[in-house]
């Protein structure tokens, strides 16, 4: 959420973070980061050997495309480790203009199941962000059933009208 809260991250043995920006994040709550703040603090985890993951959260309008496209251009120029999306639209831009950024699924995409979890497999996304709401033994099963991808998941955080994915409904 800020930069206080990123440094603080590293200094107590975090080995990456996430975070978002001042646009196309779903936190908006949250102070986010500029570009220059950006750029800061991937130097400071470069020299920490920390890794960066940019949140683009949010369903991105067709006017704004332009606007994520310079954004995306700007992750692949400071090496930004990896691009947390919701909005699949965002795949082949990532593709074309940051290719380095591996792709995560946000919990926003509320993916529950081997099939969901597959499609982005295919899509090309590198780890997958579970929904929140699955149980222990719903993500076990998940995993054992999905090897080949890395499986990320929540142990707390807000829940959006109760159902990850539809926080504009709440």
């Amino acid at each position: 959420g800020s930069m206080q809260s990123a440094l603080q991250a590293f200094s107590n043995g975090a080995d990456s973070i996430y975070l978002g920006l001042k646009d196309f994040s779903a936190r908006k709550g949250a102070k986010n980061f500029t570009i220059a703040q950006l750029a800061q603090i991937k130097g400071v985890a470069s020299q920490l050997n920390k890794k960066i993951e940019v949140a683009i959260n949010t369903i991105v309008e067709q006017e704004d495309l332009e606007k994520v496209v310079k954004i995306l251009k700007v992750l692949e120029l400071l090496k930004i480790d990896a691009i947390i999306v919701q909005d699949v639209a965002l795949v082949p831009l990532v593709k074309k203009y940051a290719p380095s950024l591996k792709l995560y699924g946000s919990t926003q995409m509320a993916i529950h199941t081997t099939s969901g979890i597959r499609i982005l497999k295919e899509m090309g996304f590198d780890r997958v962000v579970l929904a929140r709401e699955l149980t222990l033994k719903e993500i076990k099963k998940l995993r054992d059933e999905n090897k080949d991808i890395e499986l990320k998941v929540f142990i707390h955080g807000a829940l959006c009208y109760s159902f990850s994915g539809l926080c504009m409904a709440s």
